[in-house]
């Protein structure tokens, strides 16, 4: 079955570059935090996690923190931004198309549109299910030092969304972690180079996003500088 969803997956993403494996539920709903796994079971249960990313564009992650005449040039930064949320609508398509063909249900991508009206980031874990846990678990990348999903052939510049399975299928194996020394998402961010100091290095993330009041709840230095690292190493 997991080879038919696939080839449905690659027809569904329009073109663009994308990536798909399973895990086991039970293995995903085990790693969550205690919040998350309510609202992993609230949506229903299963035998399995199919997981599926697609890629950005290298053009909308080059428009990220540009400079014009040596100011941030927020308009281009947008173009990342509205990205971020075209994939975010396209996922949760493909979940839903994804999710009728198995009999299971879909796990939309990852809350947007939130940063600015939660007090605290752990109020936005009560509304989303952590899509890097079954990534990992499928081996689609590693976790990276800005906790995002690695992949070697384009870095984090990848969104995530999943459908619970009620079969089981061919699962996928976790992947060795090839960050080792590099630090180019630690270099561009401060927030990340302290974040073992900080008391709260997502919250300071958070403010971070809504102060730049982009159209999405977006940064995106840390992926540009992953992306650029691994597509300079091919």
């Amino acid at each position: 079955m997991l080879e038919d969803v696939e080839n449905l997956f690659h027809e569904l993403i329009k073109g663009k570059e994308g990536i798909i494996g399973a895990c086991p539920y039970d293995a995903v709903l085990e790693r969550l935090v205690p919040v998350q796994q309510n609202v992993l079971t609230s949506l229903g249960t299963g035998k399995s996690l199919i997981v599926f990313g697609v890629f950005h564009s290298p053009h909308a992650l080059s428009s990220i923190n540009l400079k014009k005449n040596g100011k941030t040039d927020y308009a281009s930064w947008n173009i990342y931004a509205r990205e971020y949320r075209q994939l975010n609508t396209l996922l949760n398509s493909i979940a839903d198309a994804i999710a009728k063909y198995v009999e299971g249900v879909p796990v939309p991508a990852t809350t947007q549109g939130v940063a600015t009206t939660i007090d605290r980031v752990e109020d936005y874990y009560t509304g989303c299910v952590s899509h890097r846990v079954g990534a990992e678990l499928a081996g689609l990348g590693w976790r990276g030092k800005n906790e995002l999903i690695v992949t070697r052939d384009k870095g984090c510049a990848v969104r995530f969304a999943s459908v619970i399975c009620p079969s089981s299928l061919e699962y996928g194996s976790r992947v060795e972690n090839n960050c080792h020394d590099c630090t180019s998402c630690l270099d561009v961010c401060s927030i990340l180079r302290k974040k073992t100091i900080l008391k709260n290095y997502r919250e300071q993330c958070r403010r971070f996003i809504v102060r730049l009041n982009l159209e999405g709840d977006v940064c995106g230095k840390c992926v540009k500088a992953c992306y650029n690292h691994w597509t300079l190493q091919r």
